[in-house]
């Protein structure tokens, strides 16, 4: 789904925003009621599928606000009349963009296959039948293979959304484990995989091995890092808060089928944890 979500409202006391408030945001029931409404939709957009970002729109009788959403934030417009050129512009560009522009990760498609032995081989490792969908996702150079319908997102529209799936490997033809999540950008913090090389390092047992780890996307790939806080010196009025950029980031590792509900005894499963 690569359009933007529309919410229409009749009454302007739906408005979750006022230009004239120093807050920006209101409190009524009513403007609450439908802040709570739209983001709703723009969780429900970026949990059903691999997205960077989301756009919408919440239009009135006179006017309407752009919003553009992403794991840090939402940014949200100032009341745009139906005949500004600002209006026009932005709907012309939106018609023109691209796929990863509107907001779909390029980096999650359908799977296709050299052969279809390699297909049934995957299907067999995921233990699904010819008729379920099947998702490429690639991290570098490599590709895997998972369920579409394990896809399973965030109930948030914001934070680190990590998603875990059971993966097959076209290079190695393996199980792994493909975790995709957005790390918090930060000088003190560490990427996940950094931190598993130090414990191997230390010869730290009990802990997966590392098979490839790394961010998403080219460098300088506005798309995979979160914008919203970029916007705040541009912004007229903003809440106050403290927003994080966040790095979209997978980390892919050996495929360890173990249940934690399998154990056999306490002591068997505090060892684990």
């Amino acid at each position: 789904m690569d359009y933007a979500m529309l919410e229409v409202k009749y009454n302007d006391a739906d408005d979750p925003f006022n230009d004239d408030s120093d807050s920006f945001s209101v409190t009524t029931q009513r403007g609450s009621k439908t802040l709570g409404q739209i983001t709703g939709y723009a969780t429900c957009h970026q949990a059903m599928e691999f997205r960077t970002h989301v756009f919408s729109a919440l239009i009135f009788r006179k006017y309407m606000r752009l919003l553009r959403w992403d794991r840090s934030g939402v940014v949200v417009t100032k009341k745009i009349l139906f005949d500004d050129q600002l209006l026009f512009d932005f709907f012309h560009r939106f018609s023109t963009a691209t796929a990863a522009e509107r907001g779909r990760d390029p980096t999650v498609t359908d799977a296709t296959f050299t052969s279809p032995k390699l297909e049934q081989k995957a299907r067999n490792s995921l233990k699904c039948d010819r008729k379920s969908p099947l998702l490429d996702i690639s991290t570098g150079s490599k590709h895997y293979i998972i369920l579409k319908d394990e896809i399973l997102g965030s109930t948030s529209p914001i934070g680190r959304s990590t998603r875990c799936f059971k993966a097959f490997c076209l290079t190695t033809e393996d199980l792994v484990l493909v975790k995709d999540t957005w790390r918090v950008v930060s000088p003190i913090l560490q990427r996940e995989h950094e931190i598993y090389k130090k414990l191997h390092d230390k010869q730290v047992p009990n802990i997966p091995e590392v098979l490839v780890g790394a961010d998403v996307g080219v460098e300088n790939d506005r798309h995979h890092i979160t914008q919203t806080k970029r916007c705040l010196g541009a912004a007229k009025k903003t809440l106050s808060i403290t927003l994080r950029t966040f790095c979209h980031y997978r980390i892919v590792l050996e495929y360890l089928p173990y249940s934690l509900e399998a154990f056999e005894n306490t002591r068997e499963m505090a060892i684990v944890v």
